[in-house]
């Protein structure tokens, strides 16, 4: 479970139900739930299917697969 993803969804649900912006972010945000940012994490590794050896730029074409099949 993302912790960090879970806090910034609840985050951006509040400032909707104001009427106020959910962006910019800052990168180091990104880093933390942003999936495409996360490439080199176990949890995405694997929810991707990614073979040991399959660099960053693998688990980035597999993930952007199941992002363009969801």
């Amino acid at each position: 479970m993302n912790v960090d993803l879970i806090q910034k969804y609840e985050w951006a649900l509040d400032r909707r139900e104001q009427g106020l912006f959910t962006v910019p972010s800052t990168i180091g945000e990104e880093m933390k739930y942003n999936p495409f940012m996360r490439c080199d994490t176990d949890v995405i590794r694997k929810a991707v299917g990614a073979e040991v050896g399959d660099g960053e730029g693998v688990v980035a074409d597999k993930l952007r697969a199941m992002k363009d099949s969801f």
